[in-house]
């Protein structure tokens, strides 16, 4: 599992296809307010300073970061 601090950011969850893109799986957010959601469902809206727990091999991690992290394509 691993933690990934979200920047600049307003997004539901079904709208980014994270599943499909990446072969991750959201398994729990954590708002910058200190409230944990476990499986959090695709309405779910992420947003700047929630932490994202996500699933994945090494590779599918990877390709979460490159996606969804990179300097230039923050989650939007």
């Amino acid at each position: 599992m691993r933690r990934i601090d979200l920047q600049n950011t307003e997004s539901r969850i079904e709208d980014l296809d994270i599943r499909k893109n990446t072969g991750t799986n959201i398994v729990g957010v954590k708002t910058a307010d200190g409230v944990f959601e476990v499986n959090p469902g695709p309405e779910t809206i992420l947003v700047s300073g929630m932490k994202l727990f996500i699933l994945g091999t090494e590779d599918q991690v990877k390709q979460f970061r490159k996606l969804f992290l990179s300097s230039n394509n923050n989650i939007k």
